[in-house]
């Protein structure tokens, strides 16, 4: 049965263009309201049978081959058991495993690029801190750049996202570690989430997180990019599991206090509604049991807002420099951002428009039916007289908070590599889904049937997971090459310093529903400093400004036939 299933889940991918498709705004037949929600219905698909095919199939084949893991099972019980040295060699070893497949998958399924424009806007702005200030003068006309995202005041632009952010690519960049530096803090982010695990509940439970967090689509995708949220998931990984030794510890640690605060204020920084919100709660917890006299907890309570102080008063002295208000961040400022225009959405649709679609998006990047499963038994472990139910509670309402800031913004985000904006969440859903396997395991009766059920979770992981991953891998890297040519040619042309008129990739690609697209929509940014490089500009363009703008560059328009699909280079003339 399992090989009849598998044998028409990849048939039907074969056959039927089975797989997820990514393309903008310029697909949509709706309205605006709607443009970064567009799922394409081979995308249904793909995720029903995934549940359907892939998943009871994967659970099949554990099923009738859990024999064959006797040896496996041994291994772990005895690793369960091993002295702390060997385990923290384990641990090691699972952070070099992540570190490898997020550099893999960001060589060949991203092919070293973007997946979205968020990350050429923070590459530009890392590279203006990098010329020696917060933001660099924009020539003229200015309407030839297309660089959404931004910041522009009086004439000056810069990055419109976090401070955090940009400090992490800078520095990815000063140091020439690029994706590499993305990739170590994926991985130890990873580490941290397991070591939380074991804290809590121990190390048979951390070992089923590990292989979660390995292949869970919802960590997986986002720690083969340089988006701006791996930064933010590792300081909330590194928060929760300060949290998980003060929980554990006999004592309360003043420096596990003074660290987490510290940790907390640096993922503020990149992304400070969704770290608030995941971890606001837990703080909340800790201020209860200062309220109540707990020992150590008012002292410990004061060194953690020691060490978010730091933090915050950097963030607010660049909000001063950028905005003028140490309180109003860039992006906030909306006369003065480029960025795409959303149309508003009233409070009640925003619950299905935006939190019901990113909700629903979690559940099918972060496991499907099994990792439901694990959270609803994960919210019952809470109750008062759970050892960990008062964490598991802050933790269960952190993520509460987390899906309501949807009820307060329009933009619903893009979905390329999961559900971007509940990507953050991820180290809090799998420490949340741990709770819900302790709660069954203590629940559990071995019978002659634990065998059976061990073989048939391992391979609804790994062959579940994978199966989701090859299909919709194979998708990722097909938006990447579209990205990718029409910068392809012009390396082709030997074209190196020019100014190039051209349309967004958007438009070359996203204009007819059949043809998949990337979701990044525009060109690269320029370097701050107007001199290295390719400068795209609008198509239309003023030429005659250009040429005084930059008089010794050559003016070229790259143009696209979308019959023959030739791409073309012409020079202009200047009138």
């Amino acid at each position: 049965m399992a090989a009849l299933l598998w044998l028409v889940f990849f048939r039907m991918e074969a056959t039927l263009g089975f797989k997820a498709r990514f393309g903008g705004p310029a697909t949509m037949q709706h309205s605006p309201m709607w443009d970064f929600l567009y799922v394409r219905t081979n995308e249904h698909l793909f995720w029903i049978a995934h549940i359907g095919l892939a998943l009871p199939a994967a659970i099949l084949t554990g099923w009738s081959l859990a024999p064959g893991f006797e040896r496996l099972r041994a291994r772990l019980r005895e690793l369960g058991a091993a002295e702390a040295s060997r385990w923290r060699r384990w641990l090691g070893g699972y952070g070099l495993l992540l570190f490898a497949t997020a550099m893999l998958m960001h060589a060949l399924v991203m092919l070293g690029g973007p997946v979205t424009d968020d990350e050429y806007a923070v590459r530009f702005g890392a590279e203006i801190w990098l010329e020696g200030g917060l933001s660099v003068e924009l020539p003229d006309p200015r309407s030839a750049f297309l660089l959404p995202f931004t910041y522009l005041e009086d004439g000056r632009i810069s990055s419109m996202d976090f401070p955090g952010a940009i400090a992490v690519r800078a520095l990815s960049l000063v140091t020439h570690l690029g994706a590499l530096l993305y990739a170590a803090m994926a991985a130890l982010t990873g580490v941290l989430v397991v070591a939380t695990v074991e804290r809590l509940w121990g190390r048979r439970i951390a070992l089923l997180a590990m292989l979660v967090w390995a292949l869970c689509p919802l960590a997986l995708w986002v720690s083969a990019t340089t988006h701006a949220h791996v930064a933010s998931r590792l300081g909330i990984a590194a928060a929760l599991y300060l949290l998980a030794r003060l929980e554990t510890e006999g004592a309360t640690r003043g420096r596990d206090f003074f660290a987490l605060g510290l940790v907390a204020g640096l993922a503020f920084c990149v992304r400070p509604a969704e770290t608030g919100a995941l971890l606001a709660p837990l703080g909340a917890l800790w201020a209860l049991r200062a309220g109540r006299r707990q020992a150590g907890a008012a002292r410990g309570l004061g060194l953690a807002l020691l060490g978010l102080l730091g933090p915050l008063l950097a963030f607010a002295a660049y909000n001063a420099a950028l905005t003028g208000d140490p309180l109003v961040q860039a992006r906030f400022v909306p006369d003065k951002i480029l960025a795409t225009q959303i149309e508003p959405l009233s409070s009640w649709d925003r619950i299905g428009v935006n939190a019901g679609h990113n909700l629903s998006l979690v559940t099918v990047y972060a496991g499907g039916p099994l990792m439901v499963a694990s959270w609803i038994a994960g919210i019952l472990s809470s109750g008062r007289h759970s050892a960990r139910g008062a964490y598991v509670a802050a933790l269960i309402l952190g993520l509460a908070m987390h899906a309501a800031l949807a009820l307060l913004h329009d933009d619903v985000g893009v979905h390329v590599v999961g559900p971007m904006h509940f990507t953050d969440t991820a180290p809090s859903l799998v420490v949340l889904a741990a709770a819900g396997w302790h709660f069954i395991d203590t629940r559990w009766t071995p019978g002659p049937w634990h065998a059976r059920v061990f073989g048939a979770v391992l391979c609804a992981g790994v062959l579940g997971y994978g199966s989701f991953a090859w299909v919709h891998g194979k998708s990722v890297r097909e938006a990447s090459e579209l990205r990718d040519a029409p910068h392809a040619f012009l390396d082709a042309q030997g074209v190196e310093d020019a100014i190039i008129l051209a349309f967004p990739p958007g438009y070359y690609f996203n204009f007819d529903a059949e043809i998949s697209g990337a979701w990044v929509l525009q060109n690269p940014y320029p370097h701050p400093s107007w001199s290295k490089g390719r400068i795209f500009v609008a198509i239309d363009a003023d030429a005659a400004a250009l040429a005084r703008a930059f008089p010794d560059r050559p003016l070229l328009r790259l143009t696209r036939d979308p019959q023959g699909d030739q791409w073309s280079l012409t020079a202009v003339a200047a009138p």
